[in-house]
């Protein structure tokens, strides 16, 4: 999977890997899958992806909320129905959601209103926010190794960009002193 899509995935499969386990939880399919499935009926809309990050990236700032193998399928695939629904104006049901998600729609109702409710029942995010995330998406780079050697009690989606920018920030200022 490339792109930002494919990054996210990255991105929520090592916070997930990290906290927990390997993920192979919602119907006994990696997250990776799950979203490939996701994509089937809900079109490649890249900015409703990355929305969904950001609302990811908040609820977990204000709440420290586990993304783990237990959560980060529901987390996140809430957190793409509440951008969808924002950008296209509430035309999408949510019966049809929690098909596409396979979830109950009881269950999908109350994590929409418990993550809106998060959210402060508010769905916007800044462009300087929004763009903040998009340019950390594309600068991310998988590092499971040394998340591995370097293992922590608990990361967050933005504990990885703050690891990357600060790693980056690293190898720009030993390449300007060596010049």
């Amino acid at each position: 999977m490339d792109g930002p899509i494919g990054k996210i995935v990255q991105i929520l499969e090592c916070v997930a890997t990290k906290n927990d386990k390997p993920l192979s939880v919602c119907s006994n399919i990696s997250f990776e899958e799950y979203i490939k499935q996701v994509l089937e009926w809900i079109y490649d809309r890249e900015e409703a992806y990355i929305l969904a990050l950001c609302y990811l990236i908040k609820i977990d700032d204000k709440f420290a909320t586990s993304i783990n193998s237990e959560t980060v399928h529901a987390l996140y695939f809430v957190c793409l129905s509440l951008a969808l629904k924002f950008l296209e104006d509430g035309e999408i049901k949510n019966a049809q959601l929690a098909e596409i998600g396979q979830m109950d729609l009881a269950e999908l109702n109350e994590l929409q209103m418990d993550i809106f409710s998060a959210l402060d029942f508010n769905c916007v995010i800044s462009e300087n926010n929004f763009e903040e995330v998009k340019r950390k998406l594309m600068m991310f780079q998988n590092n499971s190794a040394d998340e591995k050697r370097n293992p922590s009690k608990k990361i967050t989606v933005q504990m990885i960009f703050d690891q990357q920018s600060a790693c980056r920030s690293k190898i720009q200022t030993t390449s300007s002193s060596s010049q």
